[in-house]
């Protein structure tokens, strides 16, 4: 009770100072109090540093340390200009009559692609499952309603309302280890509480590939697939350098409270793209011409479907995907991957956080590998506006992703 009543008096302490941040929106570049450095404004929460200290004190926060925290305040309450997000800065050659009203702008914190080598060394590597990516079904069949059983990794993540406690699902995600699921930032808040694995219509209690309805076999047996899994989010791992009006590092990580189930006949992993053989630029054009994307439908502006979803999509070069953005002034970087954009049907078949996927060879067999999670794109009402959907480039993350893992 002290440890949170000490906490609840930091927050309040950050809510009356001013305000040094240069934007009030999370993620915004702000000063730190030395002037030492550009950073980003974040929950003190999300700043590791500070919240690290924190915890580690657990209500005995030495005055010092609570004047320090404080003293990097800005933006909106419970908001620091935190010194784990440190961003340089770029500046055209500016002359004299134009030193006062320059601005420095900030770089965007994006990563470079992780290197294979260094991943495949990684401690944390022999956690992700080398029988990922099968299905119990042959083969991905046509048609926008998956096959029950066709895509075990998609994951429904769940929320809670504060207002009446009501349970509803909203965004989507990947099933990558029996712990974790890969999805997006965007889709975190404290609203988020458990995660349900094997789903495929969410009316119905089984989901049958042949419920024997109409059969003339008397001796026909329902084959159908087992019972759902919710499962608890024991803590979820935000990128530290996403910036929410950017979509920038718009990845995420939940840790599941106790491990999913993959002996079941509708749950499995994704396998991650850790392979030099089925990178992104080294891909069939046949294959690149026919991404999976899969989910629910429940996009920031759809409305949700009761099955499983799915529908292919041409990836788009980045420098098209650029054109066509730059209209409204969007920049598409290295770390987005861009799909679809010729129907506007294609960016509304699938879930924030859920996958733009494919086969690919993985230890010599064929398995289903995690390319890129659904970021966002334009209001799929706007008929007059065809832009391609964009997704979170995986191959972008591979070291944060296991460097947030544990065993």
């Amino acid at each position: 009770m002290i440890f949170l009543s000490y906490i609840f008096g930091i927050f309040l302490l950050l809510s009356i100072r001013s305000l040094p941040c240069n934007s009030q929106d999370e993620g915004s570049p702000c000063t730190l109090p030395d002037k030492s450095a550009e950073a980003l404004c974040v929950r003190l929460h999300y700043c590791q540093s500070f919240w690290s200290i924190i915890k580690d004190h657990r209500g005995n926060l030495p005055q010092a340390e609570a004047e320090r925290i404080r003293g990097h305040a800005c933006g909106n309450t419970q908001f620091v200009c935190c010194p784990d997000n440190i961003v340089t800065t770029t500046q055209a050659p500016i002359s004299p009559s134009e030193l006062k009203s320059a601005t420095p702008k900030p770089d965007l914190p994006l990563p470079a692609a992780s290197d294979l080598e260094t991943i495949k060394s990684h401690l944390n590597y022999k956690l992700i499952n080398d029988k990922c990516g099968s299905s119990s079904v042959d083969r991905i069949v046509g048609g926008y309603e998956a096959k029950p059983g066709e895509l075990p990794w998609s994951v429904l993540l769940r929320y809670k309302s504060r207002l009446d406690n009501t349970l509803t699902f909203g965004c989507g995600g990947n099933l990558i280890t029996k712990f974790y699921v890969l999805t997006a930032a965007h889709c975190i808040n404290r609203d988020l509480v458990s995660i349900r694995l094997g789903e495929h219509k969410i009316s119905t209690e089984v989901d049958c590939i042949d419920d024997c309805k109409g059969s003339r076999d008397k001796n026909c047996e329902p084959d159908c697939l087992d019972p759902v899994q919710d499962i608890e989010i024991e803590d979820s791992y935000r990128h530290q350098q996403y910036i929410k009006h950017l979509r920038i590092n718009d990845i995420a990580l939940l840790r599941l409270r106790t491990p999913a189930d993959t002996s079941r006949n509708n749950v499995e992993t994704i396998c991650l793209p850790t392979e030099s053989v089925n990178q992104i630029e080294n891909i069939d054009e046949n294959v690149r011409s026919k991404m999976l994307i899969s989910g629910w439908g429940k996009v920031e502006s759809g409305e949700a479907s009761d099955v499983l979803l799915k529908a292919y999509v041409p990836l788009m070069d980045n420098n098209n995907c650029n054109q066509r953005f730059s209209r409204i002034n969007v920049n598409i970087h290295d770390t987005y991957l861009c799909a679809g954009g010729f129907n506007k049907t294609d960016t509304c078949r699938g879930d924030s956080g859920g996958p733009i996927q494919s086969f690919a060879i993985v230890n010599g067999k064929p398995r289903m590998i995690l390319y890129g999670v659904v970021s966002g794109g334009i209001e799929c009402q706007r008929q007059d506006l065809i832009f391609p959907g964009i997704y979170t480039n995986v191959r972008y993350y591979l070291d944060w992703i296991l460097d947030n893992m544990k065993q």
